[in-house]
């Protein structure tokens, strides 16, 4: 697995399956990354810009009631609030972790329709949060092929066990026929506890 990017190209050393880090190459905003993989069935390739980096401000959570079975429910969401940079197509991936754990929620934001306003889009994880969770959100600014991956992916992923159409493979960034993705991104963490 090599990784190439501003005239340097490095070997990658893996750490865990699937999991692989550059020993030279660090990640520069704007830059284009080239990744390829040599394995027995052929060699698989990708390209990922790594966008400017949009500053994730603060991340607060809000409170849902109402009704549901058995009596009122609360659902608590986790609202991140940041500007996005106008003029500019943006696309946004957040990982959610509750005490530590990572969800299984994929959650992507566009600034479609939203081009350099104040974003303050509230994520609904599937499972719920509880009154002093420490929540920590994840903020990474991600190109336009790896939104449409993770856009498409949630798509299959919320449809759940009433499917109407029967799902299909997310659209991959990586040449070669292989599912997945390469993703060249920045990424910001901010911390809050849920009420």
């Amino acid at each position: 697995v090599t990784l190439s990017a501003n005239g340097m190209t490095d070997t990658l050393s893996l750490v865990s399956d699937g999991l692989y880090r550059t020993n030279n190459i660090t990640g520069i905003s704007g830059a284009e990354y080239n990744f390829a993989a040599a394995l027995v069935d052929g060699i698989y390739t990708s390209i990922s810009l790594m966008p400017l980096k949009t500053n994730l401000d603060s991340v607060y959570t809000t409170t849902i009631s109402g009704g549901g079975f058995g009596g009122v429910s609360r659902k608590i969401n986790v609202v991140p609030k940041y500007r996005d940079p106008e003029g500019v197509r943006n696309y946004y991936r957040f990982i959610l972790y509750v005490n530590g754990q990572q969800t299984e929620d994929i959650f992507v934001q566009s600034d479609e329709s939203r081009d350099g306003q104040i974003i303050r889009q509230p994520l609904r994880p599937r499972n719920d949060i509880h009154t002093g969770d420490v929540l920590t959100l994840e903020m990474q600014c991600i190109d336009e092929n790896v939104y449409k991956y993770f856009y498409a992916l949630s798509l299959n992923f919320t449809q759940g066990l009433n499917q109407t159409q029967t799902p299909s493979n997310p659209p991959t960034n990586i040449v070669g026929g292989k599912l997945g993705y390469f993703n060249a991104h920045t990424t910001q963490r901010k911390n809050v506890i849920a009420p």
